[in-house]
């Protein structure tokens, strides 16, 4: 079997996800480590750079990532950029007071 590789997560979480669901099939690598804030996380060039290589991007969504939007959009438009969170219920969501 052979194992897929160029898999890139924003987050752990969402790298665990991925795993979890490719299982063996799939390679899959994080782009930011633990104790990040992904909230307040600005990709270096050198993180645009692995985006730009990767051959699939996993990113949560739901403005966790607020300050990489545009980058992950940007990308978005040449090749395969998944927001794991954007078929969520509205029901689901909780919001702050």
């Amino acid at each position: 079997m052979s194992v897929l590789t160029g898999f890139l997560a924003t987050v752990g979480m969402v790298r665990d996800l991925v795993e979890n669901i490719a299982g063996e099939k799939a390679f899959v690598q994080s782009l930011m480590g633990a104790g990040v804030d992904p909230h307040l996380y600005k990709p270096t060039r050198d993180d645009v750079a692995r985006l730009i290589r990767a051959k699939i991007v996993f990113y949560n969504g739901l403005y966790l990532e607020g300050k990489m939007i545009d980058v992950l959009e940007k990308i978005g438009a040449k090749k395969p950029v998944h927001a794991v969170a954007a078929n969520l219920q509205e029901q689901y969501l909780l919001y702050p007071d």
